[in-house]
C-alpha cells in the first residue's frame, strides 16, 4: 500500500510541475557544425581581412547578457591599429535594440566586444562591414549567423507539458486503472499470505 501512495504522490508532483509556466529557454550562439573551421568559433575571410566571432557563454541564455567577441586580423600579417566597422544585429529584418553596439565603431588593436540580450528565439544575423582604409578603400561585408534555439531537453519538456495539459482525458483514466490493478494485486497477495483464496 505504501508503494501505491508513493507512486501516486510522485505522479502528482510531476504533473503539478508540468502545469507551471516554464520560461527558461537557451540560446545557442553558434553551432558546432557547419562553420568553416568545424569549431564553435566562426571564421570568415574577405579581401585582406579575417574576422572571428565567438560568444560568452558559448550557449547563451535568452533574456540574459551575452558577450559577443570579434577579432579582426589582416591576412597579410599587418597589424591593425584602428579600423572603422559598421555593426548591426538583426532578427527578421529588425535591428536588435537590446544590444549595446552602435552602428559605426572603431575597432582598436583588432578586437571588439559588445554585450547583448536575446529577447526571442530564432536566427539572428550580425552584419559587419569593414571600411578597408589599409588596402583598397572599399567596404567589405561579413554576415555571421547566431542561432537562438530551444535545447532538445526543453523541447521534450514542452511536449510533455503540452500532453499533460491538453490530453488529461487520456492519461488520468490510465493512471486510475494502474492504481486499481496495483491495489487489487496487493489485496490478492495479502489474502494469499493469510491463507485465504
Amino acid at each position: 500500500m505504501k508503494f501505491v501512495i508513493i507512486l501516486f504522490s510522485l505522479s502528482f508532483v510531476f504533473i503539478l510541475n508540468l502545469s507551471f509556466n516554464y520560461n527558461s529557454i537557451n540560446a545557442y550562439g553558434h553551432t558546432l557544425f557547419g562553420n568553416n573551421n568545424g569549431s564553435a568559433v566562426q571564421i570568415q575571410k574577405n579581401g585582406n581581412f579575417q574576422v572571428e566571432l565567438s560568444t560568452i557563454p558559448p550557449k547563451p541564455l535568452l533574456y540574459e547578457n551575452t558577450d559577443i567577441l570579434l577579432r579582426i586580423t589582416s591576412t597579410t600579417g599587418d597589424e591593425l591599429i584602428e579600423l572603422p566597422v559598421y555593426l548591426s544585429l538583426v532578427k527578421d529584418g529588425k535591428i536588435n535594440n537590446t544590444s549595446s553596439l552602435s552602428n559605426l565603431t572603431m575597432v582598436r588593436g583588432g578586437h571588439y566586444n559588445f554585450n547583448t540580450v536575446f529577447s526571442d528565439s530564432g536566427k539572428y544575423l550580425l552584419f559587419l562591414d569593414i571600411r578597408d582604409i589599409y588596402y583598397t578603400s572599399s567596404t567589405l561585408h561579413f554576415i555571421f549567423e547566431l542561432n537562438v534555439d530551444v535545447p532538445i531537453i526543453d523541447q521534450f519538456y514542452d511536449m510533455l507539458k503540452t500532453f499533460f495539459m491538453n490530453y488529461y482525458y487520456i492519461y488520468i483514466p490510465i493512471i486510475i486503472l494502474i492504481f486499481v490493478l496495483i491495489f487489487r494485486y496487493h489485496k490478492k497477495q495479502k489474502l494469499i499470505k493469510n491463507g485465504v483464496r
